[in-house]
């Protein structure tokens, strides 16, 4: 979990460092998978060590590698930003939950649509990264891909900390900010709550890549360019879609 600011010199070289290695595993997962798509699944098998994967000669053909989405919270959702931009991984897009901050800086050079969904802690912390604000570089991020692709998405989900997509808040409770410090930050909203919108924006996002339709709050369009401190629990409350603050999106349809 990374909940500080950048750090320079060394310390950022050995992050970076880091993620080559996390890099190379990544493109070494997507050829085993190609490997057991193709029909070589018993022989990916056969060099397990740990003797796992019996029934792998049955998945020739059953996973879907055109549709492939790089994904990651914190740490993974930063790395999951710089593969886009590798050639041996043929990602249709991204899904990358509160990038950045002490993860190292991140990879814009890519062109696939991305969501990149935020915590409330996230957004509403003021931290300095590599020069500017935290919020304005991923937010040029998601509007860099989506005027590559005509589909980006940015936004923030009120009520939630930075390990709200985590199942932290659902076994710790009340406990949760003596491991996550950006929890005493917002008032958490209900975590299952949290959790099911998590999964219903990246269904509505794998549903996109399939058929290019827009539904859920992918289809609000944007709501709020900035951050705005919201109430989601008041009366007739503006700016918000079911919880999420959207600040870059597709026009609305």
């Amino acid at each position: 979990m990374d909940v500080s600011a950048p750090v320079a010199g060394n310390a950022t070289e050995l992050i970076l460092e880091q993620r080559s290695f996390r890099q190379a595993e990544v493109e070494e997962t997507f050829k085993v998978l190609q490997s057991i798509n193709n029909g070589l699944g018993q022989a990916v098998y056969n060099n397990n060590s740990r003797n796992e994967g019996k029934t792998l000669s049955s998945w020739q053909n059953h996973l879907d590698l055109k549709h492939l989405v790089m994904g990651g919270h914190s740490f993974g959702a930063t790395l999951a930003l710089q593969v886009l931009s590798d050639p041996s991984v043929p990602a249709n897009g991204g899904l990358t939950f509160d990038p950045g901050k002490s993860s190292g800086p991140l990879n814009s050079d890519f062109n696939q649509s991305v969501v990149i969904p935020d915590s409330e802690a996230w957004s509403a912390e003021p931290s300095e990264f590599y020069g500017k604000q935290h919020f304005e570089v991923v937010k040029s991020i998601a509007q860099s891909s989506l005027n590559k692709t005509g589909a980006g998405w940015f936004m923030t989900l009120l009520g939630t900390s930075h390990t709200s997509i985590s199942d932290a808040p659902l076994l710790i409770g009340s406990l949760l900010s003596l491991f996550d410090p950006t929890s005493s930050n917002v008032t958490l909203g209900n975590a299952e709550a949290n959790i099911q919108q998590y999964v219903n924006v990246s269904a509505d996002f794998f549903e996109f890549l399939v058929n290019g339709s827009n539904s859920g709050v992918l289809a609000s369009g944007i709501t709020t360019p900035e951050f705005e401190i919201i109430n989601p629990n008041a009366t007739n409350v503006a700016g918000i879609f079911d919880g999420w603050e959207v600040h870059v999106a597709p026009s609305a349809k």
